[in-house]
């Protein structure tokens, strides 16, 4: 499986591939303005990313913007087909929750990241652990 995180806060991201180094191969973006050039690279090269940890509140861009994009990339495609989403948020907002389900989003998590919370829902998207 091919992982993208986009989180400005390192922390998150280093925890977030060591968790996920179970799951497949992470690629980290800390700035929200190259999320969607690392997206589109990668389906360019035939190696479209499977999953995509998106922070909600990021200094450059919106999480909840990168999410339009690439849900307006992926229009064509069936829910099968499509990147799932997990959206994580430091500070739960009611409007951030439903704005990131009606764009497409699978899960909406609160930090601080909790692993079998992760490990639940990476489940309930159908993914497994490789090794």
């Amino acid at each position: 499986m091919k992982i993208l995180i986009v989180d400005d806060e390192e922390f998150i991201c280093e925890i977030l591939t060591e968790f996920l180094s179970d799951y497949g191969e992470a690629t980290i973006v800390t700035e929200g303005t190259k999320a969607i050039p690392t997206y589109k690279e990668a389906i360019e090269k035939n190696e479209p990313f499977d999953l995509v940890y998106l922070d909600v509140m990021m200094p450059d861009i919106s999480g909840l913007e990168i999410l339009k994009q690439i849900q307006a990339n992926e229009i064509d495609k069936s829910e099968d087909e499509k990147t799932k989403i997990i959206m994580i948020t430091s500070s739960y907002d009611p409007d951030n929750f439903f704005d990131s389900y009606r764009g497409g989003c699978q899960v909406f998590l609160t930090k601080p990241i909790r692993q079998n919370i992760i490990k639940e829902k990476l489940a309930q998207l159908g993914f497994e652990k490789i090794r």
